[in-house]
């Protein structure tokens, strides 16, 4: 499952051009970022906010799931980024609960390729 999650090969990519300690700082940021998010398409101040500043938070996260092989992520993002545009604001709310189970099982893959705090795992 954590081929579909996170591109190994782009992180490892990432890695081997940077460094581990760059791409340690990368995935950092991304992770502020994403939690950023996450935390507030959770609260009544997403809730309440404006469509389009959603999207273009949406839009910035997918960006960077991108650039570090978060593949799901990006995936997921895309495609609410997308129906909001089509369907309303309605699908947000419905993906919710995916999209922050997404999220945590992202984490997770990260970890296990032994950054965020995580040890690589050997298979």
């Amino acid at each position: 499952m954590t081929d579909e999650i996170l591109n190994i090969r782009v992180l490892g990519e990432i890695s081997e051009q940077l460094g581990h300690d760059t791409t340690q700082m990368l995935l950092t940021r991304y992770e502020d970022e994403a939690n950023a998010l996450m935390t507030l398409l959770n609260s009544q101040q997403g809730k309440d906010a404006l469509v389009e500043d959603l999207i273009k938070d949406i839009h910035k996260t997918a960006g960077s799931s991108a650039q570090l092989g978060l593949s799901a992520m990006r995936h997921k993002l895309n495609m609410i980024e997308v129906k909001v545009n089509q369907q309303g604001v309605g699908v947000l709310w419905a993906e919710i609960d995916n999209l922050n189970t997404l999220w945590i099982d992202s984490k997770d893959a990260i970890r296990n390729e032994g950054f965020l705090g995580g040890s690589k795992r050997h298979v």
